[in-house]
């Protein structure tokens, strides 16, 4: 898949992970993946218009603008036309029912060969077990979000329709199984973590329109409720947060530019629109999904972390790029969490949060990255601890240490936590 990887047993405890291949330096891509597979948020879907295969954000730039920040008018964008020559939009593809966009030809026939020649339904019946799936989820999953069961959907009817092509049920499966489920989860409940106290019930449900969707005879065991708890828990903990925008590709472009006095009165034009952008979107500024990775799904986690993960590409393309110089054998990790509360350095002080930033604190120890499937999901952490931190009872970076437990189910033993955890010790 790469030359400049490769999947290494780490130890007892993480088990297996991304070993660089060669030295990268600060910057430098270490690679790029596309997803098995992929799908936008359902809540999300009803504002950002986007490709249903490859999640490429369809919005105009300035339209895109105008929307986000409550403009009264179309914002006369610098460098607009240059941008769209280099990023051409393209025509746009629907289904027959027109309930799924595409951004080219392309992406509709790879649509239809992987999964949707079984998903597609007739719009005008509201009893079709699909739209009433999505229905039941967005009733009682509200944004932020995730689309765990349209994820689950695609998996069935990719695995189906390999078995068309003549693939073996245990080959067809492989692809999905290889991803860690912890079978523990299911008896401590993780899942209920994403929902409310009713999730047990209503997820009989959710069961149930998916076996009435898609059952096929040929696997029978695909359609059991473990089956489709082990699918659960692999979405939860592998999933990868996904995030497009056609606006931020072209402040990208913009920031990207030589120098100039022009580009410098541009950002600052591009500036003037944030503070609308924070009132009229809040968080909501990106086209949002989530995904499988073959190769990402071995990155473990670090809260110092030295390499990040970033969607610059406007589609679901996710590039993995090193914070720090990394040798040749060295561990590749990530963050799985925002760690920019956690830094305190000169970069994530002066950041908070801008519009389009892909990463103002690059530089910095933390990485400030975050591939939070849980978070992506509206789970947050919930505690605080702001009592003990005064009372200075709490070891440093138990905060972090506690979510990580909380919603990954490890205990972190990184050389941050390690050290913290020392230095309390020292001095208690």
């Amino acid at each position: 898949m790469t030359s400049n990887v490769e999947v290494s047993w780490i130890s007892n405890e993480k088990e297996r992970g991304l070993k660089a291949l060669k030295d990268f330096v600060p910057e430098e891509e270490i690679f790029i993946e596309e997803p098995i597979v992929s799908c936008q948020f359902l809540y999300n879907r009803q504002y950002f218009p986007g490709c249903s295969y490859c999640m490429k954000s369809l919005e105009e730039p300035e339209n895109m603008l105008q929307r986000l920040s409550g403009s009264a008018e179309i914002p006369n964008l610098p460098f607009i036309f240059e941008y769209k020559e280099k990023y051409p939009q393209g025509d746009v593809y629907t289904n027959d029912n027109g309930l799924e966009v595409y951004c080219s030809e392309e992406c509709k026939e790879k649509a239809y060969k992987e999964f949707q020649n079984l998903l597609d339904v007739d719009g005008r019946d509201p009893e079709h077990p699909l739209l009433k799936l999505e229905e039941l989820w967005k009733s009682f999953h509200y944004p932020p979000e995730s689309a765990t069961p349209i994820l689950i959907a695609r998996i069935i009817a990719i695995i189906r329709n390999k078995l068309d092509e003549g693939v073996s049920a245990e080959e067809a499966m492989a692809p999905f199984l290889s991803f860690k489920n912890d079978k523990k989860n299911q008896e401590i409940g993780i899942i209920q973590k994403f929902l409310d106290e009713k999730f047990e019930t209503r997820i009989k449900d959710v069961h149930q329109l998916i076996v009435d969707a898609l059952y096929d005879p040929r696997i029978p065991e695909l359609f059991t409720m473990s089956s489709f708890q082990t699918l659960l828990c692999t979405i939860c903990l592998n999933a990868q947060g996904i995030g497009t925008s056609n606006f931020e590709n072209y402040s990208r472009f913009i920031r990207d530019l030589p120098d100039s006095s022009v580009k410098e009165n541009a950002l600052d034009y591009l500036d003037q629109f944030e503070e609308g952008i924070e009132e009229e979107s809040g968080m909501f500024t990106h086209l949002e999904g989530s995904g499988l990775y073959a190769l990402h799904k071995h990155i473990n986690h670090s809260c110092e972390p030295n390499a990040q993960i970033r969607f610059p590409f406007n589609n679901n393309k996710v590039q993995v790029v090193a914070l720090k110089p990394i040798k040749k054998g060295e561990e590749i990790t990530i963050s799985y969490i925002d760690l920019s509360d956690d830094c305190d350095c000169e970069e994530c002080e002066e950041c908070d949060g801008c519009e389009g930033c892909d990463g103002c604190c690059q530089g910095c120890e933390a990485g400030c990255s975050s591939s939070n499937a849980y978070e992506e999901a509206g789970c947050s952490s919930s505690n605080n601890n702001e009592e003990e931190e005064e009372e200075g009872e709490e070891i440093p970076g138990e905060d972090r240490r506690s979510y990580l437990r909380e919603y990954y189910l490890f205990e972190c033993h990184c050389t941050k936590c390690q050290r913290e955890i020392e230095e309390y010790n020292k001095t208690h």
